[in-house]
C-alpha cells in the first residue's frame, strides 16, 4: 500500500469516527427526548424503528473503521485480497450448482424408492 492510500484510510477513518461520534449524540438526544416524554405523557413518541435504524447504522460505520483500521495495520495487497476473494465466490458459485445437481439426483431417486416403498406395503 502505498503512503498515499495510507493517507487516505486515515482521513477516511478520522471522517467516519466523526460521523460515528455525531450518530452517537443524536442517538442519546434521541433517548433523552424520549424519556422525558413517556415521563411526561406515559407512552413513547417515537417509532422504535428509528432508534433500531440508528444502531444498525452506528454498527456498520465500527466495521468500516474497524476494517479501515486493520488493512491500515497490515498493509494489505488489496489488489491482492480482490483477486483471492473473487475466486473463491467463483469457487463457491461451482460447488453451489454441484450440490444442486446431486440435490436434485437425490429428490429423484427418493420419489422412486417411495414409489417402490409404496408398492411393497401395498399402498400401489
Amino acid at each position: 500500500m502505498t503512503e498515499v492510500e495510507k493517507a487516505r484510510l486515515i482521513v477516511k477513518i478520522d471522517e467516519l469516527e466523526r460521523e460515528k461520534r455525531s450518530k452517537e449524540l443524536k442517538l442519546d438526544d434521541n433517548r433523552s427526548s424520549n424519556r422525558a416524554a413517556w415521563n411526561t405523557y406515559g407512552s413513547e413518541l417515537f417509532e422504535e424503528g428509528m432508534e433500531a435504524e440508528e444502531l444498525k447504522m452506528a454498527d456498520e460505520l465500527d466495521r468500516k473503521i474497524t476494517y479501515l483500521k486493520d488493512c491500515l495495520r497490515d498493509n494489505r495487497d488489496l489488489k491482492e485480497d480482490s483477486e483471492v476473494l473473487v475466486a473463491k465466490i467463483k469457487g463457491f458459485d461451482g460447488q453451489i450448482e454441484t450440490l444442486k445437481i446431486l440435490r436434485e439426483t437425490d429428490q429423484n431417486t427418493l420419489k422412486w424408492v417411495s414409489f417402490v416403498s409404496s408398492v411393497c406395503s401395498g399402498e400401489q
